[in-house]
This record gives C-alpha cells, sequence and structure tokens, in this order.
C-alpha cells in the first residue's frame, strides 16, 4: 500500500502571510522551482537545500516507520516514492541517495533505490484497468478485485520466460523496461484474450436500446463527391466506389447468381465494436451480402494485413457466432478479401 506523505514541520520560520510551513508546498518557493525545472540539469548537481531537508525529515518518518514494522515481526521495510516533475529531476534525486549525500546512512543504499521501475508499474496498472473496462459487461464480483486479479496476471507474465525480448534489449534491464512500457497496451490485450477465452461459456449479443435491429430500409438520402455508380441488388440505390477493389466487388455480386442482395455498409450504422491499444474502436465491415439460399455474409476487403486488423477479424468472428447462437437473424459468416481475384472464391464458399 502507497502511504502519501507530505513534509509539513521543519524548524525554520513559517511563511509570515499563510503561516504554514515553507515544506508545505515546496514548488512554489522560487528556488525550489526553477533549480528543479531546468531542462539540462546532470545528475551529479546537487539538489535545493529545502529538498534536502525535506528528505531529511521524511527520512526520519522512514526510520521510524522501518523500526516498528520490524518490531511488529514485517519482513519488509517501508518503501519512500517520489513523483518527479521531469527525468532530470529524479536523476539527481537518484544520485543524492547513491552518492551518499542523504543524511540518513540507511537511505544511502544504490541497491534499494530504484528508479522508473513504478513508472511501468503505473503503466501496468493502467492498462489492465483499461482492458477490465472493454470486458466488464461478462464478469460478475467486484471490479477491484478483478482489476487486481488482472494486473497480477501481466505482471506474472512480464516477469516470465514466455515474453520473448530481442538480445538487444534482454541484456539491458533499462532498454527491457522501456521496450515493455512502449508495448504495455499490446501486452495486456494479447492477455485479455486468453482470460476472455478462458472464462466465457456463450456470447450473447448486447442490443442497441434505441435502435436495436438495423435494416437497409432505414438509409436515409445522403450526398457526397465521390464517384458512384447504380446499383441492382441492393436496397441502396447508389454504391459509392472509395476504392476500384470495392467496385470489383460489387460488380461481382452483380453478376453472381448466388447473390440475392447485398449493401455497402456506408451510413448504414452497422459496427463493431473492439479493443485495441487499451481503449474500445470502432469496426465497420465493408459489405453485407444476402445469398438465395438466405445465408448472410459479412465481407471486408483489405490490401494488407496487420495486428489491429487481426483484433477486428477476432471481433467480427465473435459477433457472427453470438448472432448466430441466439437465432431469429439467419445464417450469418464473415470473411476477408486481400486480392481481388478472392472475392469470387469467397462468394462460391459461403453461398
Amino acid at each position: 500500500m502507497k502511504t502519501p506523505r507530505v513534509v509539513v514541520r521543519d524548524d525554520a520560520l513559517p511563511d509570515a502571510k499563510t503561516l504554514q510551513s515553507k515544506l508545505y508546498h515546496i514548488y512554489r518557493d522560487k528556488s525550489v522551482s526553477e533549480d528543479l525545472n531546468r531542462a539540462r540539469a546532470e545528475p551529479h548537481e546537487a539538489l535545493p537545500k529545502l529538498v534536502q531537508d525535506a528528505y531529511t525529515l521524511l527520512g526520519a518518518d522512514w526510520r521510524e516507520t522501518a523500526k516498528d514494522w520490524a518490531e511488529a515481526g514485517h519482513h519488509s521495510p517501508p518503501v519512500m516514492l517520489t513523483v518527479c516533475n521531469r527525468t532530470e529531476t529524479a536523476a539527481r534525486i537518484e544520485n543524492y541517495f547513491n552518492q551518499g549525500d542523504a543524511h540518513w546512512p540507511e537511505l544511502q543504499a544504490p541497491n534499494k533505490t530504484l528508479r522508473d521501475g513504478f513508472r511501468l508499474q503505473r503503466l501496468v496498472f493502467q492498462a489492465a484497468r483499461k482492458g477490465f473496462a472493454g470486458m466488464n459487461h461478462g464478469f460478475k464480483g467486484s471490479e477491484d478485485l478483478l482489476a487486481a486479479q488482472l494486473v497480477r496476471i501481466v505482471e506474472e507474465f512480464i516477469d516470465s520466460d514466455v515474453l520473448e525480448i530481442p538480445s538487444l534489449f534482454h541484456s539491458d534491464p533499462l532498454r527491457r523496461r522501456i521496450l515493455i512500457a512502449l508495448n504495455i497496451d499490446l501486452i495486456v490485450q494479447h492477455l485479455m484474450r486468453g482470460v476472455y477465452e478462458q472464462n466465457r461459456t456463450s456470447l450473447t449479443p448486447i442490443f442497441d436500446e434505441e435502435n436495436p435491429i438495423g435494416s437497409t430500409a432505414q438509409m436515409r438520402t445522403w450526398y457526397t463527391t465521390k464517384p458512384n455508380f447504380p446499383a441492382q441488388k441492393s436496397h441502396i440505390s447508389h454504391l459509392v466506389g472509395d476504392s476500384s477493389w470495392e467496385g470489383h466487388a460489387a460488380n461481382v455480386f452483380e453478376q453472381s447468381d448466388d447473390v440475392l442482395a447485398y449493401a455497402k455498409n456506408d451510413h448504414l450504422g452497422f459496427q463493431i465494436q473492439y479493443l485495441w491499444s487499451g481503449s474500445r474502436r470502432r469496426y465497420i465491415p465493408d459489405f453485407l451480402v444476402k445469398f438465395t439460399s438466405g445465408k448472410f455474409l459479412a465481407l471486408e476487403i483489405k490490401g494488407t494485413d496487420s495486428p489491429q486488423n487481426k483484433a477486428k477479424r477476432d471481433a467480427l468472428a465473435e459477433w457472427v457466432e453470438a448472432v448466430n447462437s441466439v437465432g431469429g437473424f439467419g445464417v450469418w459468416s464473415w470473411n476477408v478479401a486481400f486480392e481481388p481475384s478472392q472475392i469470387h472464391d469467397i462468394v462460391a464458399k459461403h453461398s
């Protein structure tokens, strides 16, 4: 547990106007704020005298707390945590303890001084919180307990041998932490997928309360300057060609005897939510196709693939599974075309 402490006592004269200790708002002291806000301060530069006095008083409290904990049988001592305004300030404070400038001998402990480590812990906690927020509708129980469990899973994964780190970064602890911090959202998302798959028993669609069932009949007139052409098998009069691939796909649908109707998913409001980089995103498949057999297809057209596109496909696959499991909306399937030539085969496969 982290217990915030603010230094509010010293043996100097208090502020004449507020009667508060100089340490109460230490950054308001001009000598402190100007010194600690310098962009190019070197790690070996001494801290302002007022800051050193504050650490001396906090150190006295730390020593008393450590003594009380030891007498109570605690195996671990308390930790003094400092949140800095700049990385330069953090380096100077680290040097203050590591180089023996600290007043109390117990605090002159380079092997027990850690800089940047808690920043990674904070990123892990924030990413796990966002991951939980994206999937908490499928879980019951205490939010705090579940979030804490997710943090523990992420930390265990980071410390394990499962996470592969390039050799250049693996040998340097600081570089390794930086690399993990830059990719923490991807790590959490990877783990959340496993947690979700291990804990779910079924998929249930969540309907929009205001418009639970959409239809192409709800399409309103809208105008565009983009190239477009009339559509015969679509409930929507014209198809806007955002790319030549989409025009090719529409031509395949128009000529196929297996396609009863289709619609480009533009201004329809048909979207699927998915989690990416710790936040909820919207995914809009390119086409909705209805076959003469009564089956339906959600088709995406992509020129290149990426991890984010895979996350979209996973969300689309879950949506199809949920809709098929609840029934009443026909049999749905999904697919992705990475080349124009694949569209014919996809239509034949799903029809």
